[in-house]
């Protein structure tokens, strides 16, 4: 393992046009300029490697990349620095994780895009409102409803 190392402006440009400019987590359309190059596993975990591997980067969005930030610090992993853990982690795999932090979950990113889908949006903004609710909820429990029908 060697020192941190400022990314070449080439390898981050690869590695956006790679993922479509778009954030391993949220799914957003960003510029080069406002994604982060971020290891997959926190430095602190596994520090850096000798050789720049494009697979061990994903790009982040700024948001994404603190709420990375403050879920790695305080998960119990943090300390013990099992770069395997953070392998199979949200934060270190967003498209295939057993866990986010440590604790057994799954999270589900929703966009509503156009007049036909933002007009269905907020229909089901109007509808959670009435029955008391977040709009997680209501579509979380109309899911569990419609699994356990079949």
């Amino acid at each position: 393992m060697t020192g941190r190392r400022i990314l070449p402006k080439a390898f981050k440009e690869n590695l956006c046009e790679h993922w479509s400019y778009r954030c391993a987590v949220c799914n957003g359309r960003f510029t080069t300029r406002e994604l982060q190059a971020d290891h997959r596993v926190p430095y602190r975990v596994s520090g850096e490697s000798l050789e720049l591997i494009p697979e061990d980067f994903m790009p982040l969005c700024p948001s994404c990349n603190r709420a990375k930030s403050w879920a790695c610090e305080n998960c119990p992993n943090w300390e013990r620095r099992v770069a395997a853990e953070c392998k199979t982690c949200l934060w270190g795999s967003p498209q295939s994780y057993l866990h986010i932090a440590m604790v057994p979950e799954r999270r589900l990113h929703l966009s509503w895009s156009g007049e036909d889908e933002v007009a269905e949006f907020d229909q089901l903004s109007a509808r959670a409102s009435a029955e008391n609710a977040t709009i997680a909820q209501l579509v979380k429990r109309d899911i569990s409803t419609r699994l356990n029908s079949d």
